[in-house]
């Protein structure tokens, strides 16, 4: 397998003399089965993959990842917001607002409808494209391809007693996002009804990540006391008030766990 370097480094940290702040976080937009490869750039919806990072500053900006060639002029040669590397360019759209601190973790929905960030202010944030936009001189956005500004998109916050979120996953079906926080937890929340509905605290330490199955009958947390639980969702009880979950453990025991993912 060969590969490509394409860098996206630019969250300048004013408070730091302009030094891009660390990148805590980054995802994809889904991509429709029947898209191209990227070096195949028949069609500009399936060519251009859209990317979100999260950053220490409290930032979040979304990115367009382009197969085709770069436009050579001299106003996109000295822009800082685009960068080009052997036929892939990397062009900055917009940053979302929200998070007073560190974005730790950044993550598209299975549909591809929404983003949720959660950071160290212990929010978890969903934007997603809204069809009517206040300024009527905006085109509403059908997909992130036509996101170009944020007036295109709504916001909505998800408060709960939680400390610093460090990680958070969307369940398969993008209607409850499941968070790990410093302070031990695992937050488990209905994005629809705005609200966190469990809030499991059988963990020692750091919740550092969390993860869901593709098939929505369990997911995982792994945790800085080097172990990690799995956590069964009975799908038969599951109701827009209810979210059922029988605990199952399982010991790591060699080394505390940094990241976890399921294998769809």
């Amino acid at each position: 397998m060969r590969t490509k370097l394409c860098q996206i480094n630019w969250h300048p940290s004013e408070r730091d003399g302009g030094k891009n702040a660390p990148i805590m976080a980054t995802d994809f937009a889904p991509v429709p089965h029947h898209a191209t490869r990227p070096s195949i750039p028949s069609d500009p919806s399936t060519a251009v993959r859209i990317v979100a990072t999260a950053s220490q500053d409290g930032t979040v900006r979304l990115w367009k990842l382009n197969a085709a060639p770069a436009p050579t002029t001299a106003s996109s040669s000295s822009s800082s917001s685009s960068s080009t590397t052997d036929g892939f360019h990397v062009d900055y759209v917009l940053d979302f607002e929200g998070h007073q601190m560190s974005v730790n973790a950044v993550r598209f929905s299975p549909n591809g409808e929404c983003i949720a960030t959660g950071g160290d202010d212990g929010y978890v944030i969903v934007w997603y494209m809204t069809t009517q936009p206040m300024d009527t001189s905006i085109k509403a956005a059908t997909s992130w391809h036509e996101v170009e500004t944020p007036r295109q998109l709504q916001r909505v916050i998800l408060r709960g007693k939680l400390s610093e979120i460090c990680d958070l996953s969307w369940t398969h079906d993008s209607k409850y996002i499941v968070t790990g926080s410093v302070d031990g937890t695992v937050g488990v929340w209905d994005v629809n009804a705005s609200k966190l509905c469990h809030q499991l605290k059988d963990h020692k330490g750091f919740v550092q990540g969390v993860a869901t199955d593709p098939r929505g009958e369990y997911f995982t947390s792994q945790c800085a006391s080097r172990t990690c639980r799995i956590h069964k969702v009975d799908m038969t009880k599951v109701t827009p008030s209810h979210f059922y979950i029988r605990h199952l453990y399982v010991p790591v025991g060699l080394a505390a766990c940094s990241s976890i993912f399921w294998w769809s």
